[in-house]
């Protein structure tokens, strides 16, 4: 109620309405890009309607009438489900996925991303593998083991997550950080595992005169 010298107004509800009545006096609008509304991005516009305003002086009824609030408020709710749900959406996507064909779509999938890295390790080591045979004889035990596909896997998913909300968790570079040294460690020690490497599932290349 507000009340202004001896004039005070009164807003109210049916509060006899059901569950379902009272939601469907609620429309809500959210905020997108290219929604053709004139909702701002980020913000939710919320209409109730049909709410009772009656004015009344020195304790008398003047007037009243049926009317609907607008309020406009902001939010990141919907657009973090939206993110979310495509987010879930491209980790699901394998190498043929209709939308992997478009050029937008191209490499927005994990099943192309996983793929990318893993034709572009397993090109290079075989290729190095075969250019060197007659010199150095670089022979590696495996071109793809479990430790480059688990490290390969990580770093397409942090790719997607990145294309989706526009960077990585807090953590991620952390922990890709010490990933990469193993990663590297594996791919190019020409030694003995050591304790270390070893920790990081070194498998060394044999190198044969």
């Amino acid at each position: 109620m507000k009340s202004r010298g001896k004039t005070s107004e009164r807003h109210g509800l049916d509060t006899q309405s059901s569950i379902r009545d009272a939601i469907e006096r609620v429309d809500l609008t959210v905020g997108k890009e290219n929604s053709g509304d004139d909702v701002e991005p980020g913000t939710v516009r919320a209409t109730i309607k049909d709410i009772e305003v009656s004015v009344y002086r020195r304790g008398n009824l003047q007037t009243e009438e049926t009317r609907s609030i607008t309020i406009t408020v902001p939010t990141t709710a919907f657009d973090l489900h939206e993110k979310t749900q495509l987010y879930q959406k491209r980790l699901n996507m394998g190498f043929f996925h209709p939308e992997t064909f478009t050029a937008d779509g191209l490499y927005n999938g994990l099943g192309r991303k996983m793929a990318a890295r893993y034709y572009l390790l397993a090109y290079s080591k075989a290729y190095l593998q075969s250019f060197t045979g007659g010199t150095s004889g670089v022979s590696f035990d495996k071109i793809l083991s479990t430790k480059d596909i688990e490290f390969l896997t990580n770093q397409a998913m942090f790719g997607v997550q990145k294309s989706v909300f526009g960077k990585n968790e807090r953590y991620a570079d952390r922990y890709m950080k010490g990933v990469w040294l193993c990663f590297m460690a594996r791919t190019t020690s020409n030694e003995r595992p050591t304790r270390h490497s070893t920790r990081c599932g070194v498998s060394a290349p044999t190198v044969t005169s």
